[in-house]
Formats: C-alpha cells, structure tokens, sequence
C-alpha cells in the first residue's frame, strides 16, 4: 500500500513544486518588469513572489522525509528544515512588509516587532535542535505569522482601488487554501490517526494545488500596484490637437470619482471644494495655450496656479496629439496612467486620428466614447 501512495504521491507533489515554481517566477518576473517606472509599491509583488518561492520548496524536503529516510534522527532533521523552509518564507515576506512605503496598510512597529519575535523564538529552537521533535512549534511560529500576512493582505484589499480589489480577492481565497495545504501537510501529520495519513496527505496535497491554481489566476496580468491616493490627485484629462491648436477631449474626474460614489455636487468634500474654488481649474483653451508654447521645449511637466500638468506626446504618426494630464501633485502613478491613456487613445481612434480634418466641429460626439476606457483604467 505504501509504495502504491508513493507512486501517486510523489508526481502530483513534483506538480505542485513546479506550478509554485510558475507563480513564483512570474510574480518576480512581473516585479522587474516594471521596476523602471519606480512605482515602489511594486515590491508588495515581489514580497509574494519570494514567499510562495521560498515556502513551495518545503515540498522536497517532504518528499525526502516521508519516503527516503529510515534514521529517526535523520527523519527528524529533514522534517524541520521542511517546518523551517516555510518559515523563512514568512519572514522573508514580512522583512520586505517593513519598508516604510507600507506604513499606510499596516503599522511598521508592530510589523518589526513580529518579526524580531518569530526570528527570536527560531534562533531558540535552532538551539535545542534540528533532531529534536520541534517541528510542531515551528508550525506554531507559520501559523502566527501566516496569520498576520493575512492581516496585512486584507488591510492592502480595502485600500486599493475598486480594479485590483476583485483579483486581490481571488489572490486571498487563494492563498488561503495554500497555506493549510503547506502549513499542516506534513507537520502535524503524526497527529493523525495512522489509518488516515494517506487520504489525509492527499488531500491536503490537492488542496496545495488548488490554492496555487487560484493566486495564478489570480496575478495573471495582475494591474500594477500604484501608490496609495493617486487617484484623489486626478482633476482633469485633455488631448489635444496640436496642429490645430484644439482640444479634442476632455475628462473631469471629480464628476467620474463623485458619479461612481453616487454623490451630488453639494457633496464634494471641504478639503476639495476649498482646493478647487481657491486655485481653480484649468479650462481646456488655457491648457491648449500652454502646451503650444511648450511645443518646442517637449515639455513633461507644467506649473500654473499651483496646480500641475503632466504632458506626454504622441507616438508617430501621432506625434501632433498631445496628452495633458491636471493633477493635485505629481505622483509616479500618475505619470504611468497617462501613458496608458495615451496608447489607448492611439489605439482605439488610430483610423481617425490622421484624418482629423474630415471632423471638425464633431469632436466632442467623435470622442466621447472614450469616456468608458478612461474609468476603467482609473478605477
């Protein structure tokens, strides 16, 4: 019977080890690849990556343990680094939870504070001994730590806006799964009755897999994590013709962001209106007026009343529409969103754009149907 469970147990744990492997390779991988735009809560991505990374590892000392090993002590060894493999993920993680960018989704001290204690209380068993049964209290140490990476994640889900909240969601549910898969698939198995330890290695074993299965559903082209507050920065969006010297669409996001709150005007926060009736708005001629002027000087950032506009160009044969974007305050966040809205603005009227001229007069009903595209990328 032993070797029949082995046979079935050993590839689907191998299975398991490679799709936590993928998660973990394409969360870094995603890391890296937006670490040019210095967008520092990127490394909330790379904090995960390295977890699951780390942690899925424990599943070769499992296989090690549970098959290849006759000596107790030898047993007993193994069967710690595999507890202790999962610990360090968890520490690993919560290391990267104490840079102080997190500091508005958990509280910093608390966080060190945690983590100096798990590394305390591991350095004492490491002192009594990798061959002594101290398994069972390393699972404590995972599971108190685990519990508060948790913690922190459901801080980060009510913080973010309402785009990454949905997969973030999944992500949870996901990593929930696996972490009882991995946390007490191979450490509290001598508590189990001897005529239940296969069925109950299995199921935690698929239980490992679905939850892994359901984060990569999760993170597959997961939006960036962009700082906290950017989008209370946005005021006003326009693109403008530069060839013609007009504006050809204009977005107000207070309405957008005072619309989807299902808020009135008289609504509009104190802070806001105060903000808005003492520095004011932009109109879109003025707009046109300064980055006309700019034209030769390619400039990317503009000031005028206090107030901020960033400026990205057209790509070729693009180059003559102009995007301007009015914020409270420049944010790296800020500069990416209009990027993204200046390759979808190209992208969806690429037909149109150099055949402007066949449109005057009807820009406003041309361009409205951009409306859609640009809430769904600022929600």
């Amino acid at each position: 019977m032993m070797i029949i469970f082995r046979e079935f147990y050993i590839p689907i744990t191998l299975i398991t080890l490679i799709l936590g492997y993928q998660v973990s390779s394409y969360l870094i991988w995603q890391y890296f690849k937006n670490k040019s735009k210095a967008i520092g809560l990127n490394k909330f991505v790379l904090a995960f990556g390295i977890f699951i990374g780390i942690s899925v590892s424990s599943l070769i000392f499992r296989i090690i343990y549970s098959f290849y090993i006759e000596d107790q002590s030898l047993y007993l060894i193994t069967a710690n680094l595999a507890s202790f493999v999962v610990f360090l993920s968890i520490v690993a993680f919560l290391i990267l939870m104490c840079l102080k960018m997190f500091s508005i989704i958990s509280n910093i001290t608390l966080t060190r504070i945690i983590t100096i204690i798990l590394l305390s209380f591991s350095i004492l068993l490491i002192i009594l001994g990798l061959y002594s049964p101290i398994n069972t209290y390393i699972l404590l140490l995972n599971v108190i730590g685990f519990i508060y990476i948790l913690y922190i994640k459901i801080r980060l889900l009510k913080v973010t806006t309402k785009n990454i909240a949905r997969r973030f969601k999944k992500t949870l549910i996901g990593e929930l799964i696996y972490g009882i898969g991995l946390l007490f698939g191979g450490e509290v198995i001598d508590l189990i009755n001897p005529a239940f330890e296969e069925l109950y290695s299995i199921a935690l074993i698929f239980a490992t897999i679905m939850g892994l299965t359901i984060i990569f559903l999760g993170i597959y082209r997961f939006p960036l994590f962009l700082e906290f507050g950017w989008r209370e920065n946005l005021l006003k969006l326009f693109v403008i013709d530069q060839n013609r010297y007009t504006g050809l669409y204009v977005y107000n996001f207070k309405e957008s962001i005072q619309a989807d709150n299902k808020k009135k005007e008289s609504s509009m926060s104190e802070e806001d209106r105060e903000f808005l009736l003492s520095k004011g708005i932009l109109g879109v001629d003025e707009v046109v007026n300064l980055i006309v002027k700019g034209k030769k000087k390619k400039l990317e950032l503009i000031e005028r009343r206090n107030l901020l506009i960033l400026v990205k160009y057209g790509d070729p044969p693009f180059s003559h529409i102009t995007y301007a974007l009015l914020v409270k305050k420049k944010m790296k966040s800020l500069e990416f969103i209009l990027e993204l809205i200046k390759d979808q603005f190209q992208d969806h009227f690429k037909e149109i754009l150099p055949n402007l001229s066949k449109f005057l007069g009807n820009e406003q009903t041309l361009f409205s149907g951009f409306d859609p595209i640009v809430s769904k990328l600022t929600s």
